[in-house]
């Protein structure tokens, strides 16, 4: 396929579309995460990416059913979150939300066949379920094990063991979450274990590397040392992990740091690659190339472009060419 498809995304795109209408589960699988994750010329387009995922794991295609399972289950814990926390409570204090159990089975399904087959995303997915007890029975050990074992592989595993650093509890109420402390403490490659604000840095610091967004978002808050991270306050969550050093990330922080995640989320987009390519050419020198990309960039409406082009024109006569 790859030797057919050469030229520009688009055509690509057009290619893999004509080889999945003829049946070609790889061309369905491929075309499903283009459409999932978006390109520079391809829109996020989150219906024709489950469509033609769909496609691909009616193909038995390995990767397209672990996607498409990790994404439905994601999907389903946020619809499950979201139905927990708008649903009156009995006097009983149990929830009235009943799990669809037919579509968790076919999740599940799709994420038993792609972890079985070593699929990355298939293995996150059923750890996920395993954690909160959704379609599958809680089985925490796995469930830790798994996200660790993923770090730096999967962009999700990283962001995922760093919420229940900070003491992320599962959906499941009748889940025993005493042993998550046990067994990252217990984790190989530390000396007080990967408990609490510390741990949580360094998973969230190893998902935003991959290029997780609320990652790099919560590594912004715990730097700055506040607690605005979407869910409770940041300090009674690491009073529940029970971290004793978690003080120095309560108070006081690296504004530095703060700042620089911050940005990082701030100023993520297609423009960026614009913007590392005009300051590729200011810091190199080539004046007049990089005025000309940071004033494309500020026609489109990119704030930082327009600065620093209006910047480069107050000091044209130093700093640009006779052109300019």
């Amino acid at each position: 396929i790859h030797e057919r498809l050469v030229g520009s995304e688009m055509c690509i795109r057009d290619s893999y579309t004509h080889l999945a209408e003829d049946g070609d589960g790889t061309a369905a699988s491929m075309l499903g995460n283009m459409y999932l994750m978006g390109t520079r010329t391809v829109p996020i387009d989150e219906k024709l990416a489950l469509h033609y995922l769909n496609v691909a794991a009616d193909r038995k295609n390995v990767m397209a059913s672990g996607v498409l399972g990790y994404t439905l289950m994601t999907r389903y814990i946020k619809e499950y979150r979201r139905q927990l926390s708008s649903v009156d409570r009995s006097s009983s204090g149990m929830h009235s939300f009943t799990p669809d159990g037919k579509r968790l089975d076919q999740i599940v399904h799709l994420l038993t066949f792609a972890s079985d087959k070593s699929d990355v995303s298939g293995a996150l997915g059923l750890a996920l379920a395993s954690y909160h007890g959704i379609g599958v029975p809680v089985n925490m050990t796995m469930a830790l094990e798994t996200f660790h074992n993923l770090i730096g592989i999967h962009v999700d595993a990283g962001f995922y063991l760093g919420e229940v650093c900070m003491g992320l509890k599962p959906l499941n109420a009748s889940a025993d979450v005493r042993g998550n402390a046990r067994y990252i403490n217990a984790m190989p490659g530390t000396s007080s274990g990967l408990l609490g604000s510390f741990g949580a840095i360094n998973g969230y610091a190893l998902s935003a590397q991959l290029g997780n967004v609320l990652a790099q978002h919560r590594l912004g808050h715990l730097h700055l040392g506040r607690g605005q991270m979407g869910y409770s306050d940041f300090q009674s969550r690491v009073a529940r992990s029970g971290n004793s050093d978690s003080s120095q990330y309560s108070s006081g922080g690296n504004c530095k740091l703060a700042v620089k995640n911050f940005k990082a989320v701030a100023e993520r987009g297609p423009w960026m690659a614009g913007l590392k390519t005009a300051h590729k050419h200011y810091s190199e020198g080539r004046l007049g190339a990089a005025l000309h990309e940071f004033t494309m960039l500020a026609a489109v409406g990119v704030e930082v472009a327009q600065f620093n082009a209006a910047y480069m024109l107050s000091k044209c006569s130093s700093a640009c060419p006779p052109s300019y």
